[in-house]
């Protein structure tokens, strides 16, 4: 493996253990671009910038006060960085303004490309598991026909349209 990609995978472990992990906005900042743009299934548009990321990690973490991701694979090649992980957390927080708590543990798998420019990362784009997650928090009605349109329509739309995830600038809460 080249010197680059054994450098990129050590600073993705750093924003990954010592950021978020660590709950720490300004080593994830020390770690990042500023216009640092994170890509998300559960969001419309990506998430651009530090003010963003310091948002959404202080919801993340208010929701989920436990919350850590463990690293199961890295793989490099140039300025991108794969990693295969695990996000365990407990809901001990309202998912959003006016929110439910669940009280329930979960273990979500996921990926996430980075892209790193100049020693820093400049993007990733995640993937995971929402459905699991929803359903590992009991925050997924479990009658046949809801399950049917869950399928048909797609997870996150459907979710938006009974107000279980916020469309981007609404507030909802959890029926």
């Amino acid at each position: 493996m080249s010197e680059t990609s054994e450098r990129n995978k050590a600073i993705v472990r750093k924003f990954v253990e010592e950021g978020q992990n660590a709950h720490s906005h300004e080593r994830a900042e020390e770690l990042s671009v500023e216009d640092l743009v994170l890509h998300h299934p559960a969001m419309r548009e990506p998430a651009r910038g530090h003010e963003t990321l310091r948002m959404m990690g202080d919801e993340l973490w208010v929701a989920f006060p436990d919350f850590r991701f463990e690293i199961q694979d890295m793989v490099a090649e140039g300025d991108h960085v794969a990693v295969r992980f695990i996000a365990h957390a407990t809901n001990e927080g309202p998912l959003g303004p006016g929110k439910n708590v669940s009280g329930n543990r979960m273990a979500q798998p996921g990926m996430t490309v980075y892209r790193l420019e100049d020693g820093k990362i400049a993007e990733g784009r995640i993937q995971e598991d929402i459905y699991g997650m929803l359903e590992q928090l009991k925050l997924i009605p479990g009658t046949p026909k809801t399950l049917y349109w869950l399928k048909r329509l797609g997870i996150v739309r459907v979710l938006q349209k009974l107000g279980k995830i916020p469309r981007e600038g609404e507030e909802t809460t959890l029926k």
